[in-house]
């Protein structure tokens, strides 16, 4: 009876640490095929984000990747990149109105601004929580001419 329970334990604790067999872990399945199309980024006189409504989407996720030269003098080149995650809720907007200097950051000195800006946006159509939906090529941005 002893190595019943024993081996049984065994087989229970192997279960929860591989799983049960034939079970497939993996991400979710898109819920839509495309990313948005005609990508936008203005960093100029009206800051915005914007993109073609994507059928079926009723959100969408803007990933932003912000350059930033933090040579000492500046020297022109990115050193350090830092990526941003916005949303627009369930507004089902086309756009993101975000102000150039959400982009300032600290990094010792004091804030500065990133040098360069990408942009890429996805599609998303809850209520899933997780979804694999594909992001639009990344966009450069056109930023302020530096004062």
């Amino acid at each position: 009876m002893k190595r019943i329970s024993l081996a049984l334990a065994m087989l229970l604790t192997l279960v929860m640490a591989l799983g049960l067999p034939g079970v497939v872990m993996g991400g979710s399945t898109p819920t839509l095929s495309t990313p948005p199309a005609n990508v936008t980024c203005d960093f100029n006189a009206t800051p915005s984000i914007n993109w073609d409504p994507l059928a079926g989407a009723t959100k969408y996720s803007v990933d932003v990747e912000a350059g930033y030269d933090t040579s000492v003098p500046t020297d022109g080149v990115v050193d350090v990149t830092l990526t941003f995650s916005f949303g627009t809720g369930n507004s089902g907007t086309d756009e993101l109105n975000l102000a150039f200097s959400a982009l300032a950051h600290d990094f010792g000195l004091g804030p500065i601004d990133p040098i360069e800006v990408e942009v890429k946006v996805k599609g998303l159509n809850p209520p899933g929580k997780s979804q694999n939906n594909a992001f639009s090529a990344p966009v450069s941005c056109t930023l302020p001419t530096p004062a």
